[in-house]
């Protein structure tokens, strides 16, 4: 995206842009840093504040999630980044890691009550491959209505997953 495209898509002008960014590499810091911030605050904190995160708070966290996909139909930013620059660019590849980092842990915060820590660890990366594989194929099926993402199978069958997986920490964790 060229800084015409995004200065015509916002109504403004270039001036008024480099009057608040440096760069076009600081524009996409910040919006990083915003998206970051929402999901800290709004998502992760779903699992990361709750002692110890259970099924209700996965449901939720999954429900914020995809709530916010729903309202931003063109995928995550960040994973959409790593695709376009890999880690060509240190900076951004280091805001995405510590995103991803973030969301993993919440995961593993869940996972890690029931199971092994390297089982734990494999469950929570596959839980976000799979989100972000559903977003992506939702993206790439584009025919699709996007109300389908929350009623369809894809999207739904993961969570659907992801809460067997809690079920099955709760019914196996021993309470002293």
């Amino acid at each position: 995206t060229s800084i015409d495209e995004i200065v015509k898509a916002c109504g403004i002008t270039k001036g008024s842009l480099y009057h608040h960014f440096s760069s076009k590499e600081a524009l996409v810091l910040a919006a990083m840093d915003q998206v970051h911030a929402h999901f800290s605050t709004h998502v992760f904190s779903l699992i990361l504040t709750a002692e110890p995160p259970g099924h209700t708070q996965l449901a939720a966290f999954n429900q914020a999630v995809e709530t916010f996909f729903l309202s931003n139909p063109d995928g995550c930013l960040l994973a959409n980044l790593s695709l376009e620059i890999g880690v060509a660019n240190t900076v951004f590849a280091e805001r995405i890691r510590r995103f991803f980092d973030d969301w993993r842990a919440c995961y593993l915060a869940v996972f890690q009550q029931g199971f092994p820590p390297d089982l734990a660890t494999m469950h929570a990366e596959d839980a976000i491959a799979r989100v972000h594989g559903c977003i992506l194929m939702h993206r790439i099926d584009g025919g699709a209505p996007l109300a389908q993402l929350t009623s369809s199978s894809r999207l739904r069958a993961e969570w659907d997953f992801l809460l067997r997986l809690r079920d099955h920490v709760d019914r196996h964790v021993q309470i002293d």
